[in-house]
């Protein structure tokens, strides 16, 4: 795998008289994709169809000329010529490993596993990794017990006389096989336990011949996707090739689905479809105002460099993409596959761009990595990556943000799947982020599965993948088409939320609210701002919500406290509707508001545990309104000195002042203050209005900065900073 990515980041153009476009092309295919996969040639040879070639390679130079195919990076014709040169001379067990090893890379596992059982058989001292290559075939075949087998077998017979003759390569086997087995292990519990879904793969409206990738939901029924829409061998003839190249190269396709029928509608009509280049990977941002996607150039050196582009929404239309500055794309490596989360906490809004690359710079796991900047306003912040939770030795590509879930979902060969690529998700967002999961059979298959994608009903949606039952046209998992699923679970949960004022007895809908929407993260606890939903009139808001979740609602309105309801989704009915009710407390500044039920023991000034539930409540109000500035009042009767009341009473509201800052509140916006027996509410010649002067207040003084204790934001806030420092500015001016 690690060799085709290769293949694919480095490969150079051929110009030949004769030039077989094809391979050209479906380079360009995997160097957008960043992946292994890509469409392959015909079902009629290579080899028939380009009679003249064939004339001028000597037959006994059929293996030499594989060679030279071979390292270039072009599997399938390295296989032609291996099988030409091997039905000359059947002896020759070199060739036949180099047969076994092209036919793998061009992804051939059937095949590739009859060649590399012949070799092992053959000559299993010569090449002992044969036998580990014949076990990796029937993994990829979905043969998991065959391929236990052999793997033991392969451990135990070939291995450790590999340690010998090349330990590099035994050092690196002896972890591919610890790996293969946990492989093993998983696809064979996870076939046990399928998730309940239909599969359905896509027909000839939206797959053609060659490779499909990307594909993009504008809606429940409208599906776009990257292409190659040609239906036969493509080759050019000296002079033409430029021609061809632009006549054929990949752009986005819209198609569309009614009664269950898809219909083809052609390339998709929008600005950064008129490129002369090669384009995929398109990622719209949350609100729809910008459109981010791939574009590969040629460079001067023959090679092919992938960059990111966007469009922005402006005067009621798209207008021209721009190709974003570094250092979000890099000079030198490929930058490719955007996908958009929002980071969000009440007005504070940040744009989070995720891309994979193969950059080597700080952070780098290994092979393909997913990465992160975030949109400053119009300036990036420098490239991130995700940090070894998400991304592994191996490779991790076509991210997807789900930003109503706050889940990324990605492809993996570093992770534990069931072989090949896996899809996986994550709950989190920029730098935090949960463990990811692998999403389940048989989305996952042995196969490679990629560019997984939902719907906007969240119950459906699409994946990429060469499982068998493709359009095949070298072999039966040569390629990539677009799958179609559909879970039979759709649950449709809707949360009626409103926000009321909670001296109305009637409980009438407030206007002019906002709520705020956030998620839990069940693993990490981490909350996340997800939505901001608005109001004018006094009626409530319909929002839909997902199973299985934690929700918490804040509502917001001038001249009143914020306050949160929460809200549990686990249900077992699949259609239910939650009312979501917000009591709001109107909010006065310099008016004091007691908090009853504050206790402590005669002469004391320690709070008693009777205390806690209504001073908890301050903190979680403290909480929602992370801008108020407090002043914590404490008085006395009149009973005892002034002096000693005075005393008194500032302990007792430090004292207050200590437990709101155990529970995170910051003492920046706390003032404690003891008034003694200065200000009764009531007389003091009575035990009742004694005991009404003995009391706690909060009084609302102002307002202070908003500091955000969220490590993303943190973050955030760092690299804002960095960015507008003097060094950085000169920088930039320079």
């Amino acid at each position: 795998m690690q060799l085709l990515i290769f293949m694919a980041l480095f490969l150079q153009k051929i110009v030949r008289n004769r030039l077989i476009m094809w391979k050209k092309i479906f380079a360009l295919i995997t160097i957008l994709l960043i992946t292994v996969g890509h469409k392959a040639t015909a079902q009629t040879s290579v080899l028939d169809i380009d009679e003249e070639l064939i004339k001028k390679i000597p037959p006994k130079q059929f293996a030499k000329y594989g060679d030279l195919y071979y390292r270039k990076g072009d599997y399938y014709l390295a296989s032609e010529l291996y099988e030409k040169a091997l039905s000359r001379d059947p002896t020759r067990i070199d060739v036949a490993y180099k047969l076994a090893m092209a036919l793998y890379k061009s992804r051939d596992y059937e095949k590739a596993a009859k060649w590399f059982k012949y070799v092992k058989e053959a000559d299993p001292k010569e090449y002992p990794e044969a036998s580990y290559y014949y076990a990796l075939m029937l993994i990829y075949q979905g043969k998991y017990m065959q391929a236990k087998r052999a793997l033991l077998e392969f451990k135990t017979k070939h291995l450790n006389y590999l340690k010998t003759k090349n330990y590099r390569k035994y050092n690196f086997l002896k972890k591919q096989v610890e790996a293969d087995l946990k492989t093993i292990a998983f696809a064979l519990k996870a076939q046990k336990n399928p998730l309940k879904v239909d599969i359905i793969h896509l027909d000839s409206a939206v797959n053609s011949a060659y490779t499909e990738m990307s594909p993009l939901p504008l809606s429940d029924t409208e599906l776009v996707y990257a292409s190659l829409r040609a239906d036969s061998l493509i080759i050019t003839k000296k002079g033409r090739t430029k021609k061809i190249a632009q006549a054929y190269r990949i752009r986005f396709y819209k198609s569309h689905k009614e009664r269950g029928q898809w219909f083809f509608d052609g390339e998709w009509n929008m600005p950064w479809n008129h490129s002369e280049e090669h384009t995929a990977n398109g990622a719209f941002n949350p609100d729809k105002t910008r459109f981010y996607f791939t574009k590969c150039l040629s460079t001067d050196t023959g090679y092919y460099k992938c960059d990111i582009y966007m469009s922005e929404f402006r005067d009621s239309s798209w207008q021209e993409p721009i190709r974003l500055p570094e250092p979000v794309n890099h000079p030198i490596y490929t930058t490719t596959q955007p996908t958009v989360g929002i980071l969000q906490k009440g007005s504070k809004k940040i744009e989070v761009l995720y891309f994979v690359s193969d950059r080597r710079e700080q952070g780098h796991r290994g092979g393909l990595d997913i990465w992160y900047v975030y949109n400053l306003g119009g300036t990036w912040s420098r490239p991130k990556n995700l940090g070894k939770t998400i991304n592994t030795p191996g490779d991790e590509m076509t991210p997807w943000y789900d930003q109503e879930t706050q889940t990324l979902y990605f492809s993996s060969s570093g992770h534990p799947g069931m072989g090949g690529l896996d899809i996986f998700r994550a709950k989190g967002a920029a730098n935090k982020w949960a463990q990811p999961q692998n999403v389940g059979y048989p989305i996952n298959t042995s196969t490679d599965e990629l560019y997984f994608i939902l719907n906007p009903n969240r119950y459906s949606g699409y994946f990429v993948s060469n499982r068998i039952g493709i359009y095949a046209l070298k072999n039966p998992t040569c390629c990539d088409d677009i799958w179609y699923f559909e879970f039979e679970t759709k649950p449709e949960l809707i949360a009626q939320i409103y926000a009321y004022d909670e001296a109305d007895s009637l409980r009438r809908p407030l206007d002019s609210v906002t709520v705020y929407v956030w998620l839990m993260d069940s693993i990490t606890g981490r909350m996340a701002q997800i939505k901001t939903l608005k109001t004018d009139s006094p009626s409530p808001i319909f929002y839909k919500v997902f199973p299985n979740q934690q929700y918490k609602f804040t509502a917001e309105r001038n001249g009143y406290f914020k306050q949160s309801q929460w809200l549990s989704t686990t249900t077992k009915k699949l259609r239910d509707t939650f009312i979501v009710a917000i009591p709001l407390k109107k909010l006065i500044l310099n008016k004091p508001y007691t908090l009853r039920n504050i206790y402590y023991d005669f002469d004391k000034w320690d709070l008693k545990p009777e205390s806690f539930p209504v001073l908890d409540s301050l903190a979680m109000l403290l909480k929602e309104n992370p801008e108020l500035k407090v002043e914590i009042r404490s008085h006395t009767d009149s009973r005892g000195s002034d002096e000693y009341n005075l005393t008194l009473s500032q302990k007792r509201a430090e004292s207050v002042v200590k437990y709101l800052v155990s529970k995170g509140i910051s003492p920046e916006r706390l003032i404690a203050k003891g008034y003694g027996e200065k200000h009764p509410i009531a007389s003091n010649d009575t035990e009742e209005g004694r005991a009404k002067n003995r009391r706690t207040e909060f009084v609302i003084i102002g307002k202070v900065k908003i500091n955000y204790q969220d490590e993303i934001f943190k973050e955030l806030d760092d690299t804002r900073s960095k960015q507008n420092s003097p060094e950085t500015t000169n920088k930039q001016n320079q």
